[in-house]
């Protein structure tokens, strides 16, 4: 199951009394007790989603660096693999605690000191655009597309923090451009402009979220997005700064 629809699935069908006899508090004795006994971070993730399989907590996927398990209906546990992770997780709770972010990011309920793992809030997560475009957050927000072109959040992101005075777009927007007939690409130039100079409110949310808190745009993607229950949008990865790529992705 994909890990878009695992998380559709639990806010659906997931039955909260099934995470009985798991807690916080249990939680984090047992990582004081992994830290005190061994120390390592592989050694400490290792038993963290050792205790979660011991409390059946519904595993929702792995990336590069974490592995997330499903606490309830509002909340997922993000447990750090490895320095990356430690570093991610460690950016989120940072990103999180300024006052500005709250509105645009997923909720940080609980963390490690040591960033070893983070409670988060778990939201209804977009689609990715050029699988089904109608149900991505680049649809939501009334990004333009057409002619089989598809501009991303990360595009519209990346074309509002660079400097246009000349004129320019961001070279992966113009390589997309320049695949369509001259006619097409002046139509949709021209519709792209226009949304720059007037894009949906959300956008320039993110876009100040990203600027504020020296955020790489590679996390800046539809299915990183999430609807919460109460209809709010939300940046729900956004542990990737500039610190965090320039030391673990280049």
């Amino acid at each position: 199951m994909r890990l878009n629809n695992l998380i559709n699935y639990l806010l659906e069908n997931m039955d909260e009394a099934a995470l009985r006899g798991f807690s916080l508090d249990i939680l984090k004795k047992e990582t004081k007790r992994l830290k005190e006994q061994r120390g390592y971070i592989e050694d400490i993730s290792y038993g963290l989603s050792q205790l979660a399989e011991k409390y059946d907590l519904p595993y929702m996927g792995r990336g590069s660096s974490r592995v997330v398990y499903a606490l309830s209906t509002g909340k997922v546990l993000k447990i750090s693999r490895d320095e990356k992770g430690i570093a991610q997780t460690e950016a989120e709770v940072s990103v999180w605690s300024n006052p500005s972010t709250k509105e645009v990011a997923a909720q940080v309920f609980d963390f490690d000191p040591d960033y070893n793992w983070s409670v988060m809030e778990i939201a209804r997560t977009f689609e990715v655009p050029y699988n089904d475009y109608n149900g991505s957050l680049e649809h939501e927000l009334g990004i333009p597309t057409a002619y089989g072109v598809v501009f991303e959040i990360r595009d519209i992101a990346d074309a509002l923090l660079s400097d246009r005075s000349d004129g320019l777009l961001p070279e992966q927007i113009t390589d997309k451009l320049l695949e369509l007939p001259r006619g097409q690409e002046i139509v949709l130039r021209k519709r792209l402009d226009k949304y720059l100079e007037n894009p949906h409110p959300f956008v320039n949310k993110i876009v100040d979220l990203i600027d504020n808190n020296d955020l790489n745009t590679g996390d800046v993607v539809s299915d990183h997005f999430g609807k919460t229950a109460d209809g709010r949008i939300v940046l729900i990865d956004y542990g990737l700064s500039e610190d965090v790529a320039e030391q673990y992705y280049e």
